[in-house]
């Protein structure tokens, strides 16, 4: 029974993690936690021989070894490539890492960081959840911060972050749109639309205002520039608000097959310069799933541009784990924000240049 981890012995005392360490880290007046409470989980983890090891160490003031990962995403394919491209630099090196899913809940994430902070981890490495568009905070996060006198460095992945204290490994999120609306007007674009979805990043909003912004500096009105939050990418109202547009900025590739159909019927696709955010990963299922967009074989796409704006997951995951060992290495530095490179390329050159095999 000794080997079993936090959250096995939170099942077991029937409480969470986060409940757990303040019982073990803490001296009762400071637990936050009733009497009783206090002493029945100290008791069971006497008589089942638990401790907690790496804060353990964090007491005695020495590197726990172990670096926090926290997935406000949900974990899909694009996490799992995320966490290969951390591991390769953490395992060589003898380091742990903790993954705790938040699954896109904000509660979870919050005690995630409780956990984290109290089980001292060295470093933490903080994938933001989606969050409502217009609605974005983090005072959720805030409010676990302030418990813990002090914090191991936070990185915070490409979504950003609205907390001062967090160091940021993120895109130039402006630039790539307003890249994207100078393009389009070249092209000859008259009429501009963005598709986002309703629960979204950081990272998107600020692209797209690069795209809006710069598009009404350069004299295209307020009224030529449209925007359509998606829940359901197929429904051809939701896309209504589209009609007649020949620019588009789409922050996620992989909703443009559901979403063709409905253009077809609301623009001519064969018109429309379109630029989109994507993943190596996610142009790959673009790849499949254009085919029964289309009704054509192969992978030819049907706009009259198609840019994309291309993300390596596997390297943010690497320069995240460098990044989060060069802080380890120099504690007390000053939150600071590394900038990650994308790859802008027409989809035609990215196949042929093989960049997605």
């Amino acid at each position: 029974m000794s080997r079993m981890n936090i959250r096995e012995f939170a099942k077991l005392c029937d409480v969470s993690p986060s409940t757990v360490s303040r019982a073990l880290g803490r001296p009762w007046e400071k637990s936050e936690l009733s009497r009783a409470l206090y002493d029945r989980i100290r008791g069971k983890a006497a008589e089942v021989g638990f401790r907690p090891n790496f804060h353990a160490k964090a007491m005695l003031g020495r590197q726990s070894g172990c670096i926090g990962f926290i997935a406000g995403y949900k974990m899909s394919f694009a996490v799992g490539t995320l966490l290969e491209g951390i591991s390769s630099v953490l395992t060589p090196l003898g380091k742990n890492l903790s993954i705790y899913p938040c699954r896109n809940q904000r509660d979870l994430e919050a005690e995630a960081f409780d956990t984290q902070l109290y089980c001292g981890v060295d470093a933490i490495i903080y994938l933001p959840c989606l969050q409502p568009f217009n609605r974005y905070d983090a005072d959720h996060i805030r409010g676990q911060l302030d418990r813990h006198s002090q914090l191991p460095p936070v990185i915070t992945l490409y979504s950003g972050s609205e907390i001062a204290a967090f160091h940021q490994l993120r895109f130039r999120d402006y630039e790539i749109g307003s890249r994207a609306a100078l393009r389009q007007l070249a092209e000859g674009s008259s009429r501009f639309g963005i598709i986002d979805t309703i629960i979204t990043t950081l990272s998107n909003r600020e692209t797209a205002r690069g795209y809006r912004e710069t598009l009404l500096l350069h004299g295209v009105p307020a009224e030529e520039v449209c925007e359509v939050l998606l829940y359901t990418p197929g429904h051809e109202k939701n896309l209504a608000p589209l009609a007649g547009a020949d620019g588009l900025l789409c922050s996620y590739l992989i909703t443009l097959p559901g979403c063709l159909p409905a253009l077809s019927k609301l623009c001519k696709a064969e018109a429309i310069n379109v630029d989109a955010l994507c993943s190596t990963e996610t142009q790959s299922l673009f790849q499949w799933l254009l085919p029964a967009a289309t009704g054509e074989n192969g992978s030819r796409q049907p706009f009259r541009t198609l840019q994309l704006h291309i993300r390596d997951l596997f390297d943010i995951g690497v320069r995240s784990a460098e990044f989060a060992r060069k802080l380890i290495d120099n504690p007390g530095s000053a939150p600071y924000t590394e900038y990650l490179d994308v790859v802008s390329d027409s989809y035609e050159n990215a196949i042929d240049a093989d960049i997605f095999r």
